[in-house]
């Protein structure tokens, strides 16, 4: 079956509900281990990593060029999954304890890519390709595979829900962690695609 942006968006509606909780109980294996949750595509907590990512992107990326807003949009479009990973014991957030929403160690989000869209140039045009954003893994969680859990998640998501095919990503040039981050689980660098230039984007693509 060729899926298409519209059945994209589709796949999340409430009829997959279940199945989508069967996935997410599947990757905790325990009471005290890091659980991958989903959360609201633009709720309190997504807005919250926004601006913790943006803050590190800043510092690291002093002379960044400004991006059009459907570049990286504070909204995130429908269809659009947001995933969290979570660390609690006994009720108790072991993660961020001195940043809000404690127990969240880290995030990430699939969003769906139309085709024709200037965000697509590229890139297939097929509906079976998808952008991986908002990668963040926070200080304090970092060099634990938390980053690794998050897109191990997403990619299995995007291939047995979804039926995707292909996933993208773009990070900054500064972003030298981030790069080798993403070499070790397997993603391959790639030319630049939509609104992304080579000048500071260093971008990716995982075959699934």
């Amino acid at each position: 079956m060729a899926f298409t942006y519209f059945t994209f968006s589709n796949l999340l509606s409430e009829a997959h509900a279940e199945s989508m909780t069967e996935v997410d109980q599947s990757l905790n294996s325990s009471p005290n281990s890091l659980n991958i949750r989903r959360h609201d595509i633009n709720g309190p907590i997504c807005q919250q990593i926004v601006v913790e990512l943006w803050a590190e992107i800043g510092h690291l990326a002093t002379n960044m060029r400004p991006f059009p807003p459907e570049a990286r949009p504070s909204v995130l479009p429908s269809g659009s999954i947001f995933l969290v990973a979570e660390t609690v014991a006994d009720g108790r957030p072991l993660a961020c304890p001195d940043l809000p929403y404690p127990s969240v160690a880290g995030s990430l989000a699939l969003v769906p890519l139309e085709p024709g869209a200037r965000t697509a140039n590229g890139l297939r045009q097929d509906g079976k390709t998808a952008e991986v954003k908002r990668v963040i893994t926070r200080l304090g969680q970092r060099r634990r595979g938390v980053a690794g859990r998050l897109l191990e998640a997403i990619e299995d998501i995007a291939r047995t829900e979804l039926g995707l095919e292909v996933l993208v990503l773009e990070t900054n040039q500064a972003m030298v962690d981030a790069q080798k981050m993403y070499e070790r689980y397997g993603w391959k660098r790639r030319e630049v695609y939509g609104w992304y230039n080579s000048d500071e984007s260093v971008c990716y693509e995982k075959h699934l």
